[in-house]
Parts: structure tokens; C-alpha cells; sequence
């Protein structure tokens, strides 16, 4: 991809400039030195498990089951329903890839984070795919910045069709909000994120879906996964996916691009 906006949302006229084209190029990996996926650290500190499921990551899990492959130029972030590290077969097997560049108001006036995804249309209710930003501030106590998108499969189709959109400021309770869609998700996705001091804007498809004031300060990375919550998260939890006893189904994930945007850069 040349350095160029993929939105039709944010203009070069306006002083936004491509600070990263994130495209994927085909392997049995995503490149590392650009994405990183969370491992286990310790008993008390284990990043790599979310909800139902363990994430996929090379110093746990090894080469290939670690990795995060790339096919036909997208990042293929798989969810199995077979964990084979879990003795006890009760939880899922899934992927999350992070940048390790961080970009946010701390270094820039403005930000925006962008992907083109492709969810597992067709899969069981009980998923949750995501889009978002993320800074981890402190282990103890725990606090963290955050804005998300997420995209649970109970709603991907239907009456009910909806995202969750949320956001957390050095805290871990989020002003989250579930936004009604009628997005196509059989198809490609554009997400994006735009935030600066005034206020954070959500879109979809370049469509203006949420704006809120409240806003994170500290610089945050790209992330990208896809899981299974526990019942705690009702909203997206469905007790009819379980995982498997042995090798089973598995549902890709896909992201096809992703891009960072900044105004303003700031001195220092």
C-alpha cells in the first residue's frame, strides 16, 4: 500500500498524515518486529488468557500454534474450539496481535486508527471480535486506556444486529455503548477510531457511529483479536459455543490492512 488516506473521513487538506501502513505480506506469521501477542507472565499476571480462551503467542505455545499466519496478503487470526494445552478442555484457543509502536495525544494532537477486517460470518453466537487501542498503565493496580470497538457474533446478523463500542480512561471501568447497525457482516469491514483533547469518534464504513468527550491521554498501540468471553459478559456470552474435547472447528478472523493517521505532532 503507498502512504496514502484510505478514508474518506479524514483529508490530507486538514493536516492528517499516514504515520503507519500496516499491510501483511503471506508466511506462517504476521512480522514480528512490527506485532506482538500477549504471553503468559505469571499465576498472577497472565495477559494471554481472556475470558474463555488462551491466545495463541510463541514463547507458550510454539511454532506453528503460536503464530498468527498470513494468507492472501491477510492476517489470519484463528479461534479453535480445541485448546490442546488445557487438560481440562474447557477453554477456547484464540489470537490477539498488538503494534508495538504506540501513537496518542501524548506525542500528537490528534489520532486515528484504522482497519479493513473480515469477521467469521456464519459462526455460533458467543464470539467477540475486536478493533481497538490499548495502554497498559499500571499491573498494581491494575489500570489501563482503551477504546474499542467490538463485535460479539450474537449480532451479526438479524434483528438484534449491533457493535459495542466503549472506552476507558486510567481505569478499569469503561463507558461502553452498544450501537445498532445494519452493517454488512458477510463482507469486509472498515473500522476506525479518530480521537484528540475534545472528544473520541467511532465509525463504520467511514459512517460516524458514536462520538464521547471523555478521552484517554496517554499514546496506545493497535490491537487486533478475536475470543471467547465468559458468562461475566453477558451481552456477548452464548452458552451454546462450548469448547471441544478434541480437535474440532476452528473460525478465521481476517484483517486485511490497517493504518495509523496523526495531526499535530507534538515537541519534546
Amino acid at each position: 500500500m503507498s502512504k496514502t488516506l484510505q478514508t474518506n473521513v479524514l483529508q490530507a487538506a486538514d493536516g492528517w498524515t499516514v504515520a503507519a501502513n500496516l499491510s501483511f505480506s503471506d508466511g506462517p506469521d504476521v512480522d514480528r518486529t512490527v506485532w506482538t501477542s500477549p504471553h503468559w507472565i505469571s499465576s498472577s499476571d497472565n495477559p494471554s488468557f481472556l475470558g474463555r480462551t488462551a491466545l495463541r503467542n510463541l514463547p507458550d505455545f510454539g511454532i506453528p500454534l503460536g503464530c498468527v499466519p498470513v494468507a492472501n496478503g491477510r492476517a489470519q487470526l484463528i479461534l479453535s474450539s480445541w485448546n490442546p494445552r488445557d487438560p481440562d478442555n474447557t477453554s477456547f484457543l484464540g489470537a490477539q496481535i498488538s503494534t508495538r509502536e504506540k501513537w496518542g495525544l501524548g506525542s500528537y494532537e490528534k489520532v486515528a486508527f484504522q482497519a479493513r477486517v473480515r469477521c467469521p460470518f456464519g459462526m455460533p453466537g458467543g464470539a467477540v471480535a475486536s478493533l481497538f487501542s490499548y495502554n497498559l498503565l499500571s499491573t498494581d493496580p491494575f489500570q489501563h486506556d482503551e477504546i474499542d470497538f467490538e463485535f460479539a457474533s450474537n449480532y451479526w446478523q438479524g434483528a438484534h444486529e449491533a457493535i459495542n463500542t466503549n472506552v476507558y480512561l486510567d481505569d478499569n471501568s469503561g463507558i461502553d455503548l452498544v450501537v445498532p447497525t445494519t452493517v454488512d457482516f458477510s463482507g469486509p469491514i472498515d473500522f476506525m477510531i479518530v480521537w484528540s483533547s475534545e472528544d473520541i469518534r467511532w465509525y463504520i464504513n467511514d459512517a460516524l457511529v458514536r462520538t464521547e468527550t471523555s478521552v484517554p491521554q496517554s499514546d496506545m498501540s493497535l490491537t487486533l483479536n478475536v475470543w471467547v468471553p465468559g458468562s461475566d459478559w453477558g451481552w456477548a456470552y452464548n452458552a451454546d459455543l462450548q469448547a471441544a474435547t478434541a480437535p474440532g472447528t476452528q473460525w478465521i478472523y481476517e484483517v486485511d490492512w490497517a493504518n495509523v493517521y496523526v495531526q499535530g505532532a507534538k515537541g519534546g
